[in-house]
Parts: structure tokens; sequence; C-alpha cells
């Protein structure tokens, strides 16, 4: 299987459920909960007017409702780390997040390749590649080319994902196709799965829905969304292959885009 030439990847994005760390409620000095405190205390109680040092009746007021703040400031800080440990004693393993990935083909790729099948009798002529005619995101994206000579090409770029070994995964493939195929022409077939090792036969490809972007007069190129969810079963050795391409169902010449690809990977 070859690699994607200039290869693109944008972004990569780790495990999600981060704890945030709380705001300091020193910030809080500032605040308005102290400021209404104050407009309190300069109204007074029983008709004592002015600030509650001003009155030696309530002279200790003013200290009990910065004990009563303190307290509350206190309640809220326990109540804060309750919530970020939370997931540790829910028994929530870190490793089993989900994670993220994003790629829109702005520079160096990061194990892309591509392959294809029913490459002849008569042979045709694709390839894939980033380009920077048409994109989604910023400038560049994925161009898939096929010469359908035969009527049955299939074509897709690739990638493989280290998860854990012999793990079940929710695996959700996202992504914008650009697509020239109004409805004045027979669309093509798209190509989306998942699968425990990269693709070798017909069998292993995902069958999805066509390329036409639905449009009723020929206006080029239109970005469609495309979004598919998978049951998938990791290798032994700790591997996921996701594929994204097109099934040539007529003899012709045709071009799409792929870019602002999401992809997430849950641990079941």
């Amino acid at each position: 299987m070859d690699s994607l030439p200039n290869e693109a990847l944008t972004r990569q994005t780790g495990s999600v459920f981060r704890a945030h760390r709380p705001q300091s409620f020193t910030s809080l000095s500032h605040s308005g909960i102290l400021l209404q405190d104050q407009s309190v205390r300069w109204h007074g109680r029983e008709g004592c007017a002015g600030w509650a040092r001003r009155c030696p009746r309530h002279e200790d007021w003013g200290h009990t409702n910065l004990k009563m703040l303190r307290q509350l400031l206190v309640g809220c800080a326990a109540a804060a780390l309750l919530l970020c440990l939370l997931p540790c004693a829910c028994g929530v393993d870190q490793e089993d997040a989900a994670r993220y990935f994003v790629f829109s083909f702005e520079g160096p790729t990061l194990g892309w390749s591509t392959g294809g099948v029913h490459l002849d009798n008569p042979a045709v002529v694709y390839n894939i590649q980033r380009a920077v005619d048409v994109a989604r995101d910023s400038v560049s994206s994925a161009k898939f080319y096929l010469q359908n000579l035969n009527g049955r090409a299939k074509i897709w770029m690739e990638r493989a994902f280290d998860v854990d070994s012999s793990a079940d995964y929710e695996v959700t493939v996202q992504y914008s196709l650009a697509t020239a195929d109004w409805d004045g022409v027979a669309p093509w077939t798209i190509l989306t799965g998942v699968g425990p090792r990269a693709v070798s036969t017909v069998d292993e490809l995902g069958i999805q829905g066509t390329t036409a972007n639905r449009s009723s007069s020929d206006v080029g190129f239109l970005w469609v969304s495309k979004r598919y969810t998978f049951d998938a079963h990791s290798s032994s050795a700790g591997k996921v292959y996701i594929h994204i391409g097109v099934w040539g169902t007529t003899v012709a010449t045709r071009v799409y885009y792929v870019d602002s690809v999401y992809i997430s990977l849950k641990r079941r």
C-alpha cells in the first residue's frame, strides 16, 4: 500500500476528560459577593446608619458575615474538588476516555496510505494526494482522481490507529466531501469503514451512500457532510484501521475532495 503523496496532518488531540483546575478563590475578593455584603453593611441594622464598625452595638456583625462567607467559599471549594475526583471515585479509567483526531491536510501527514482494487481489465488511472485547488479548511484537502475505464474500480486512503489490543470500540468517522455529482449524472458510491487490519479484499470495504450533492443543476463542487458510526474490535496488536474512499460504478473520470476529517475512538 502506497503512502499518500504530500501527505498532511494538521491536528491530533489526545484523550478527553481532563479535569479543569478550579478558579482561585482569591479572585473572589473583588467579586459582587463581597460588594453586595458591603452594601448590606452600609445600610446597617435596626436603624444604625453607616458602616457596621461605626455602630458599637453591631461591631461584630460584619465579622460574622465574613465568617459565613468564608464557610460558603470553603464549601464551594470542597464541592468543586469532589466533582474533579468523581470519575476516579466511580472507577472511570483515563484509558477508557474517548480519543479524538482531526485531519485537514495542511502539512506532513502521519500514517495515511492509499490503496485500490479492481484496477485492471482495462487498467484504470488513479491517484490520491494533497491538493490546494479546493479545500474546506484553510487551503488544502485530500484529492481523489479516478479515470474509471472499467466501471468498477475502488480507491481509498487508510490510516492505522493505536488502541488497546483485542478490545471493543465505538468509532465515529466524520468528514466533508466535495463532489460535483449533481442530479444529472449517476453518482458513485462512498467507501468508509473500520477494521482490525488494512483492507486487502473487497469484502473488507465499508460501502456507504452515494456521492450525490443533491443539486438540480451543474454548479460544480459542493461540500456535503458525511458521518458514520461503527462497532469495531481491535487487533491483537492493538490496531484499528479506518478507510475513506470511492467506488467508481460507471465508466467516467471523476474528482472528489475530502477535508475536515474527524475521528472519535471510544472504548466500550
